[in-house]
């Protein structure tokens, strides 16, 4: 759907329609949501490579196969188990987003904005996740590795989505930022 609808973008970018910059805006966010995560996918890979020279030639032991395997497994299923919690999560968004206070309109000045707003919501997700047992036993995933290299930040539990880490952000569409503006 994100192909297509990419594809979309490319064949109309040549001439406006009924929705003029409010389209364009929407395309080049999913360009650059497109690319700003396959940028950290090659990052985290040539950070994940590295790390595992200079551990083979400084003798630092910092990788133990198994646990390894373990967190590229654990990875591997959020990342097919979010396809079925993303739908329920940005239709959330999208309800309270109907009920909106203000309607934000979109720009590169809101998407900055929202982009701190979002990190301000993570920040107090993440601070509340190790204090309330609920959201700690999603959270406690991550933290089980015994050993702390880049892998470990695959590690992230299935359950994140549904032990309420996106009410974190249902502030934002209520306040008036797009859902997707807050979930790209």
């Amino acid at each position: 759907n994100l192909i297509r609808g990419s594809a979309l973008c490319i064949n109309e970018s040549a001439g406006y329609n009924a929705q003029g910059d409010i389209f364009h805006f929407a395309c080049s966010l999913r360009f650059f949501t497109i690319f700003a995560k396959s940028l950290t996918v090659f990052i985290l890979v040539i950070f994940f490579a590295i790390e595992i020279f200079l551990n083979s030639k400084e003798h630092k032991h910092l990788y133990k196969r198994n646990d390894t395997l373990n967190n590229i497994f654990i990875g591997l299923g959020l990342f097919f188990i979010s396809f079925i919690s993303r739908g329920f999560v940005l239709s959330s968004y999208y309800f309270i987003y109907s009920v909106r206070i203000f309607t934000i309109n979109n720009g590169w000045v809101t998407w900055a904005f929202a982009f701190l707003l979002c990190d301000f919501s993570y920040y107090w997700y993440h601070r509340i996740s190790h204090s309330v047992n609920w959201l700690w036993s999603a959270h406690s995933v991550h933290h089980s590795s015994e050993h702390f290299n880049v892998s470990v930040s695959f590690r992230q539990s299935w359950l994140n989505q549904l032990s309420g880490y996106f009410l974190f952000y249902l502030w934002l569409p209520l306040l008036g930022f797009d859902p997707i503006t807050i979930y790209t």
